[in-house]
């Protein structure tokens, strides 16, 4: 599994569970709204998992391995 595409694609998932979630609470003219938010928040998600993604994954890994030792 690659590291960053990883990190990203689960920032896309957040952003489309948000998606959803928002379109229950919200009327339908809000829909451009919406919209707005949820490619700025993905935008954000998906720059911040790209950024810090392989970092975020090598230091999970260490701990597991560290905590873990003969595994």
């Amino acid at each position: 599994m690659r590291a960053g595409a990883g990190a990203m694609m689960g920032g896309l998932a957040v952003a489309a569970i948000t998606s959803t979630a928002l379109s229950l609470f919200h009327e339908l003219d809000a829909t451009v709204m919406i919209r707005v938010w949820n490619l700025g928040t993905a935008v954000l998600i998906t720059g911040l998992g790209s950024i810090f993604g392989r970092g975020m994954f090598r230091w999970m890994a260490s701990r597991l391995l560290t905590s873990h030792p003969g595994a």
